[in-house]
């Protein structure tokens, strides 16, 4: 049986969620596109073997921004979307943000997203992993999973000024495009909106 895991950065989801906000009038459904998702992993992971394929779940890992007050409108739309991907029953991981020249950064989320990952496939837990992720820093990620036998699929937009790392699309196994999907069918998209 091969397990199939998503893991998303919550910074790329969200970013992706406000683009098609403003391009199509609401907001991404996180459980349909995470069905979406799965649905085409699996068919495609199908296509030419008899194996069974399963979605065994998906991670989000997210930035915290502890130095803000609870009335600051940032973290009120962060821990609104913490509640949405906890009452879906989605796992999550939140990582401390820290202040630097003037601004909050989440770098401890790209560390925690890959030890996450090779942990769970140097244990077997998955066999095919689906980042949803944008930066180069996750290409070693990439390039370690596949080493222990992990199928790599990366989550690609490259639309609504939203661009996934070159060296990502590059060193995947399979990319799964889906700002090209979206802009090119119209039904597509509006089956994974808040409507």
């Amino acid at each position: 049986m091969k397990k199939i895991k998503l893991f998303v950065q919550a910074r790329t989801y969200m970013a992706v969620f406000d683009a098609i906000k403003k391009k199509a009038g609401h907001g991404l459904n996180l459980k349909k596109f995470v069905d979406f998702l799965s649905e085409e992993v699996i068919k495609n992971e199908h296509a030419g073997s008899s194996e069974e394929t399963i979605f065994t779940g998906s991670k989000f890992f997210m930035g915290a921004k502890p130095t803000k007050s609870l009335a600051d409108e940032t973290l009120r739309y962060d821990r609104l979307s913490m509640e949405v991907i906890w009452s879906l029953g989605y796992e999550m991981s939140i990582i401390p943000m820290y202040p630097k020249d003037n601004d909050l950064v989440d770098r401890g989320v790209d560390v925690d997203l890959a030890c996450d990952a090779i942990r769970g496939a140097a244990l077997g837990e998955f066999q095919v992993a689906v980042l949803f992720v944008s930066d180069t820093d996750y290409a070693p990620l990439v390039n370690h999973l596949k080493k222990l036998g992990v199928v790599t699929y990366l989550v690609v937009v490259d639309r609504w000024g939203i661009y996934t790392s070159a060296v990502l699309k590059r060193d995947a196994d399979v990319t799964i495009e889906i700002g090209e999907m979206f802009d090119e069918d119209e039904a597509l998209l509006n089956s994974v909106l808040f409507k």
